[in-house]
């Protein structure tokens, strides 16, 4: 084991194992491959060179931008680009994020009022955190993926009439919603 910046690392230093608890800001050095839980930090940078992971706007991306892996508490507006085909989704409950818009040639995602839905438009994956509005979700859409709404501010619910199923803890920790 070694040590960097105050975080557990392996020996050779191409993955962290542990970042301390309460630590704000953490710098990903250019040879680390393979992180753990960020959850508790508010901002990420990755030293230039690095060949696995991107910092930008407050969200850290594989490199080549495939994948969301992390968002910091301070986004209001994740936009999420055309190269992204996979997001941690648990970080888009951020009380902070109010809106989540994706590129139009995105692939895989495509936003509707400021949530996230799968290209088809068949699935709800998520609604921002800090959304706190009422909801009227697009006709089209059959499922409601598990804590897609948990612990937003939405207020009041209109579903369509293709909806067939409702996974578990959609709505978990809606404290508005009535």
């Amino acid at each position: 084991f070694s040590s960097s910046q105050g975080v557990l690392c392996n020996a050779n230093k191409t993955e962290i194992i542990l970042v301390p608890p309460g630590m704000k800001k953490l710098v990903i050095p250019k040879g680390v491959s393979t992180l753990p839980s960020l959850g508790t930090l508010e901002d990420i940078e990755v030293e230039p060179g690095s060949t696995s992971f991107v910092s930008e706007g407050g969200v850290l991306y594989t490199y080549g931008k495939s994948k969301i892996l992390w968002i910091s508490p301070n986004v209001v507006s994740l936009d999420i680009p055309a190269t992204v085909t996979s997001v941690k989704t648990g970080y888009l409950s951020r009380p902070t994020l109010r809106s989540i818009n994706v590129d139009a040639q995105n692939p895989v995602y495509k936003s509707v009022g400021g949530c996230l839905y799968d290209r088809a438009g068949t699935q709800l994956i998520a609604v921002p955190g800090g959304f706190a509005s009422s909801l009227t979700i697009p006709e089209g859409v059959e499922l409601i993926l598990w804590e897609a709404c948990a612990g937003s501010g939405i207020r009041e619910v209109r579903f369509p009439s293709t909806l067939k199923y409702i996974e578990d803890d959609a709505f978990a920790d809606c404290a508005q919603l009535q």
